[in-house]
């Protein structure tokens, strides 16, 4: 074998493991920009040469979900377990993957105008050199051996382009918590539920309500896909006075997602608080009222009585409800009796009479 020849043949055998770097695993593999999402730093058709080393934010990786599916973007967060990456060219950057799917870190580029034409210009060259050997060709040997370089240079192509299009990519499952409701119970209990993947609630580190002005600190407690938060009845109250039906739910919780990693979790939930009118029955001689309201309400009877017709005698008897209390309040004995009760709710001042 020349000498001309051997050196073709390893330089060959160099550029298909280089190829096939990425499929077999070598330390060292070259791909081919596919797309302009990096652009100005890697333009469509650039060459990148990768090493499987440490990377940082910065550094520009290949990240892969399948043999056939890799992404080259730039580093621009990590943390524990989980990394971002963001093509310079993209507004938004890619949703966090594992570190574990990064397979490559870019330590060189090779633009397109470097080795695109040298390519073009060897096949040149060995075409004129072997010009007497293809002028004695048939035609249709010439037209199979076109067929094949065409075949060989796409599959070429393919494996170097780091994003090659499948049916068969599987999406990556990236843990995440949603919001499913957020209710108020009675007693001033806030419970939200969650829809989590992957992932649950661990520890609750802050908690803060928040109505008009007024901002208090709450316990939450619970965990998993739940939580139950305790609103102080000072913030209840200070909303009905005032005339508030939007309570504000902050919370800081640290999320757990198996023993790999942490999250964090950070919402600011707005959960209607109703406020209903006082029941009032009257009957028997007494007056009974109830209170279906998450804080405490002040109630004012007042008592108009008479036994002949004439002028009116009153009294009057003033109580607190809290939430779901019922009180009961005996009426003078007397021949005609009417009852005023009178309360604040919703910031407005309600009243009803009723007749023992």
């Amino acid at each position: 074998m020349r000498v001309s020849n051997l050196a073709v043949l390893l330089a060959a055998l160099a550029l298909l493991a280089l190829v096939l770097g990425r499929l077999a695993g070598l330390p060292v593999a070259v791909v081919m920009v596919s797309g302009r999402s990096m652009e100005p730093s890697l333009r469509l058709g650039d060459l990148v040469v990768a090493v499987r080393s440490g990377f940082g934010v910065g550094d520009v990786v290949i990240w892969c979900t399948s043999p056939t599916y890799c992404v080259v973007h730039r580093v621009v967060n990590v943390t524990d377990g989980l990394i971002v990456t963001k093509g310079d060219n993209n507004p938004v950057p890619d949703a966090p993957v594992p570190r574990g799917l990064v397979r490559y870190r870019v330590v060189l580029t090779i633009p397109r105008e470097l080795w695109a034409p040298p390519a073009l210009l060897l096949v040149g060259v060995y075409a004129y050199r072997r010009r007497r050997a293809l002028a004695q060709v048939q035609v249709g040997r010439v037209a199979v051996a076109v067929l094949l370089s065409y075949f060989l240079f796409s599959l070429t192509l393919a494996l170097l382009a780091p994003t090659y299009f499948t049916h068969n990519v599987a999406p990556l499952r990236i843990p995440s918590i949603n919001l499913r409701s957020a209710r108020l119970w009675p007693g001033g209990l806030v419970a939200l539920n969650y829809t989590p993947l992957g992932t649950s609630i661990e520890e609750v580190e802050a908690c803060l309500a928040v109505a008009g002005g007024l901002r208090a600190p709450c316990a939450a407690e619970g965990g998993g896909d739940g939580l139950v938060v305790k609103v102080p009845t000072a913030l209840l109250e200070y909303m009905n006075e005032h005339g508030l039906s939007i309570l504000e739910v902050r919370l800081n919780a640290t999320l757990s997602c198996g023993q790999s990693w942490r999250g964090r979790l950070v919402g600011r939930y707005l959960v209607p608080v109703p406020w209903r009118p006082l029941r009032v029955e009257a009957g028997g001689g007494v007056v009974r009222i109830y209170n279906p309201n998450p804080a405490a309400v002040r109630v004012n009877v007042t008592f108009m009585w008479a036994d002949e017709p004439g002028p009116w005698s009153r009294s009057e008897a003033s109580l607190v409800l809290g939430p779901g209390e019922e009180a009961v309040v005996e009426a003078p004995r007397h021949r005609y009796v009417y009852a005023d009760v009178r309360y604040v709710l919703a910031g407005s001042i309600r009243g009803v009479r009723v007749r023992p």
